[in-house]
């Protein structure tokens, strides 16, 4: 396995991709809970005291974009589901969570390039305020199964770990940065910079770099209704099958890049004890790459903009 430092400006495209699995929801968010009360009762600086559980999902039907430079067309459906797990104190905070997601592919006009595609990931992340400062160290890991669904799921191992600093400006502003390590089913390693703010402009507007770049309405300022238009870097990596060439077997893994823009709706009900929310998506500059487990690039295609329309759910409890 190779190690390298990426291109740092380049790499800083990491800080638009959402944390696998990682919903961006109201439920996700756990200091939204407190009321302006509760907030104004515990001292500046200092994190709530609660834990919960969230149990969510997610479907995303993108409609079928032409492959460039090649007849045919491609198309999927996404069907996610996970769990997730918070646990917020003065001092420190822990979120948890684990899920499953399987997508639908669909080449028209074509022959299909790979099949269905199967996702397991787990996340972890510990954040200790240090002293009575307003620092931060946080801790994060995660790994993923991840496979297309006539290969070994126990071989798309892919594994990330990061550590880093979080100050807390005011109630009103945070920031961290931090440095991950993060191993690819192409046998290599990269070593990216990632961080990211949370910034809360007035009583219906925020701004946050969290699992993409994100803008959010609070429509009546009672975090009911929201309205948030994001940018987000999505990528994933996937064992393929492996295939049989001249009588020696070689295996393959398929890298997923694609940009997206999203507009969505998001509202909650029974004293945000659970959401649903409607999104509609833009994907660009969608980019499908085949790699041997070596890392030598065997293949890729690009695909033409298209649309995708999102369902999202979730309870808390």
């Amino acid at each position: 396995m190779s190690l390298s430092i990426r291109n740092w400006p380049a790499a800083l495209l990491t800080m638009l991709a959402p944390i696998p699995g990682f919903a961006e929801t109201p439920l996700q968010q756990p200091a939204s809970q407190e009321d302006d009360g509760q907030r104004r009762a515990r001292p500046a600086n200092s994190a709530p005291n609660f834990s919960f559980f969230s149990p969510a999902f997610e479907l995303r039907y993108a409609t079928a974009a032409n492959i460039k430079n090649a007849p045919g067309r491609y198309s999927t459906t996404l069907y996610d589901t996970d769990l997730s797990f918070f646990k917020i104190t003065p001092k420190e905070s822990i979120v948890a969570f684990c899920g499953y997601s399987f997508t639908d592919t669909r080449f028209s006009d074509t022959p299909a390039a790979y099949g269905d595609l199967e996702r397991v990931h787990f996340f972890a992340r510990y954040e200790h305020r240090i002293s009575d400062s307003q620092w931060a160290l946080f801790v994060d890991g995660s790994f993923i199964l991840a496979a297309e669904e006539s290969a070994s799921l126990g071989k798309g191992l892919i594994g990330r770990g990061g550590l880093g600093l979080k100050y807390t400006f005011s109630e009103n502003f945070d920031f961290s940065v931090g440095v991950m390590v993060m191993n690819r089913l192409s046998d290599s390693a990269d070593i990216l910079p990632y961080g990211g703010f949370n910034w809360k402009i007035s009583q219906y507007w925020s701004l946050r770099l969290t699992n993409g770049l994100v803008l959010s309405h609070d429509v009546f300022g009672d975090k009911t209704l929201r309205i948030d238009l994001a940018g987000l870097y999505r990528g994933g990596d996937y064992r393929m099958a492996d295939i049989t060439v001249a009588g020696r077997r070689h295996a393959r893994a398929l890298e997923v890049r694609e940009f997206v823009l999203a507009l969505s709706v998001t509202k909650e009900f029974f004293d945000r004890a659970c959401y649903l929310g409607l999104g509609v998506e833009g994907v660009f500059l969608g980019k499908y790459k085949f790699r041997s487990t070596g890392g030598s690039n065997i293949g890729e295609f690009e695909c033409d903009p298209s649309l995708a329309f999102a369902l999202k759910g979730g309870f808390r409890f």
